[in-house]
């Protein structure tokens, strides 16, 4: 949940203060947009192709469940049609009712298994999605705080927190305050050395 409000009057709090101490001319303050770093990051553009890899991998496998449906509703069809026939009588029309009615439950069954496995299929998807993203945000939380500390900035607004209605918790703010570009070259910087070193490790 964001509270950019909040954070706008922690950061006029905390530039009244400063004003007032004398702290300006060491210290200052720093906007990002986070979804934005979120979105160029490398590792998120990663888990979004491997998730994208799963759900066409999930695709082919809907394909192939829908071609075995067909099948079964063409089985129930001629079934059905073959109970219905006008010439049938006694044991042989029950027989037939019966194998009709097999039949179709055989496809009901089918067709409930499948909108399960393609619900619990969105529901990981999804999880998987909710997980990474919230890994990725720690990691950029922690490239911020580092290069905060590092530069003597006092607070980092983030400036794509919104509110329920849609606005914006910075109302202005010069290029000059905008680290984002900054922390994305940082984060992408330590994820390929994590990745050459990961290779280096396999090889």
């Amino acid at each position: 949940m964001r509270y950019p409000y909040a954070v706008t009057v922690l950061a006029t709090v905390a530039l009244a203060c400063c004003a007032s101490s004398g702290l300006c001319e060491t210290t200052r303050f720093a906007v990002i947009d986070v979804e934005l770093a979120l979105v160029k990051f490398r590792g998120t553009q990663k888990a979004n192709a491997e998730i994208e890899r799963q759900k066409e991998e999930f695709r082919g496998q809907l394909a192939m469940m829908q071609k075995r449906l067909k099948q079964l509703e063409a089985r129930f069809e001629s079934d059905r049609k073959a109970a219905l026939e006008k010439t049938l009588a006694g044991k042989e029309k029950k027989a037939k009712l019966a194998e009709a009615e097999k039949s179709l439950i055989r496809l009901k069954e089918y067709e409930h298994e499948m909108r399960m496995l393609t619900e619990k299929k969105r529901k990981e998807l999804m999880d998987q999605s909710l997980r990474m993203r919230d890994f990725f945000l720690r990691k950029i939380r922690a490239a911020v705080r580092e290069y905060a500390k590092k530069e003597g900035i006092l607070a980092v607004i983030d400036a794509s927190s919104i509110d329920k209605r849609g606005r914006s918790g910075v109302v202005y703010r010069d290029s000059s305050v905008d680290i984002t570009a900054e922390i994305i070259r940082i984060i992408n910087n330590k994820d390929a050395v994590a990745d050459k070193s990961q290779k280096a490790k396999t090889q």
